[in-house]
């Protein structure tokens, strides 16, 4: 346990199996961080978590962030991929009619189920320690703006 915590950043101290109060630290962080009680005793439910039934932590992003939960986490990336998309439906150089708000954000929360699929599928390399940790939604705003080529697409697969 001492040595999981340790690597993945929870505890500085080395393993020495005991279980002092620098590790009773790091077991309350690592609770935290995962929506666990953070009483600091490791019962069958942290160990679960510690042993890998858990999502990784992207340590690119700032740190922040880390205070939420990992499900406050994924509803605040769905928040910011809706966001991205929605710039580029209404700041898209292509012409043509913007959609009514309503339209967009039902539009932008259907390629959010999509998207991310899609990145998986296609050749792109990503840097492994971005500069700007945002710049990871910059396909989404592309998603945004190519929206209506998209949707048609979908809508032949389906037909």
């Amino acid at each position: 346990m001492q040595t999981i915590l340790r690597e993945e950043g929870f505890s500085k101290k080395h393993p020495s199996g005991c279980f002092c109060r620098e590790t009773e630290r790091g077991v309350k962080r690592f609770q935290r961080m995962y929506g666990l009680k953070d009483d600091g005793m490791v019962g069958a439910a942290t160990w679960a978590v510690l042993l890998g039934m858990r999502q990784k932590i992207d340590r690119g992003f700032p740190r922040i962030v880390y205070f939420l939960s990992p499900q406050s986490w994924f509803m605040w990336e769905q928040f910011l991929m809706i966001c991205f998309i929605l710039l580029g439906i209404f700041y898209s150089p292509i012409p043509g009619e913007t959609p009514k708000f309503s339209t967009a954000l039902a539009t932008a929360y259907g390629l959010t189920c999509i998207v991310p699929f899609l990145l998986e599928c296609l050749p792109i390399r990503q840097s492994k320690e971005p500069k700007l940790p945002l710049l990871r939604y910059a396909p989404y705003v592309l998603t945004g703006i190519f929206w209506k080529p998209i949707i048609a697409f979908l809508g032949q697969l389906f037909t």
